[in-house]
């Protein structure tokens, strides 16, 4: 008895192209479904954005497209008109500068007992020439105070020239400098120290300038204080520095005062007498 094989049943649906159109319809659809997959847009990269491990979010966006220059062109502006004159312009005279007046310094005084407040000792026994001393902190004689008279506000700075002097001890004091209570200076001593041969009749004092800004000055009295905040409590040895004579100067005229009187002496000749007749006049 013949054996009977089920006919394959022909895919009549596919065409005449078959199997081969199926297949390529396949990838098709493979390679679309895979690109959303490993590229997906930049809008979904943004709103997957992960915190990282310190908490700040890190996010890519795209960059959006810089919007194209518009140029506008215009004139090109006047900015400089030069006339040319037709004649020879008339030479005009130049102005001479005009001089300030030379300011001639005016100079106060200042002694060693102009400083209040220190241990004043007016011979020249010891250091070779009269002084007060400021010793420490803890001690009787801690400061001394210049009260510097002025008739008006100043406008220019005054220089206060001092002369002083260090102990014998290598270290320098350690001072403070105030001007109407103002601090002004804190730090070591400006003065050399004594070298401690003898009564000191040939101490190193040194002078030093102190340049007062107007600023903190004011009409009345200024007190100028210099202080030894070197701690100690002794008297008549280190620690302390010494003040001895001075000035204060200034470019303002009669910021310290009316210039003193001027002695001046009038010679009078008279006629054919040969005797002289002098008098006296205070300015």
């Amino acid at each position: 008895m013949a054996s009977h094989r089920p006919r394959a049943r022909r895919m009549r649906f596919l065409g005449p192209f078959g199997v081969p159109a199926l297949l390529v319809a396949l990838v098709v659809l493979f390679l679309a479904v895979s690109t959303q997959t490993l590229w997906p847009r930049a809008s979904q990269v943004d709103a997957q954005a992960e915190p990282t491990a310190t908490g700040i979010s890190l996010q890519l966006h795209t960059p959006t497209p810089m919007p194209t220059a518009h140029v506008v062109r215009t004139r090109t502006p006047i900015t400089n008109v030069v006339v040319a004159p037709t004649r020879t312009p008339r030479a005009l005279p130049t102005p001479s500068p005009t001089q300030e007046p030379t300011r001639v310094p005016v100079k106060l005084p200042i002694t060693a007992e102009s400083w209040k407040g220190g241990y004043f000792q007016g011979n020249a026994l010891y250091y070779g020439r009269p002084w007060t001393a400021i010793y420490g902190s803890q001690s009787d004689y801690p400061r001394a105070t210049l009260v510097l008279k002025l008739t008006d506000d100043p406008t220019e700075a005054i220089q206060l020239f001092v002369t002083g002097l260090d102990d014998e001890l290598p270290a320098k004091c350690k001072i403070v400098l105030e001007v109407n209570a103002q601090r002004v200076y804190q730090g070591e001593s400006w003065f050399e120290n004594w070298d401690g041969v003898g009564t000191g009749q040939n101490a190193a004092w040194t002078t030093v300038m102190i340049t007062i800004p107007p600023e903190l000055l004011v009409k009345g009295n200024n007190r100028i204080s210099l202080r030894n905040f070197t701690e100690a409590a002794n008297f008549g040895t280190p620690p302390y520095f010494l003040l001895a004579e001075g000035e204060a100067m200034s470019t303002e005229s009669e910021i310290f005062g009316p210039a003193p009187a001027t002695q001046v002496t009038v010679v009078v000749v008279s006629g054919s007498d040969t005797g002289f007749a002098q008098s006296n006049m205070h300015q």
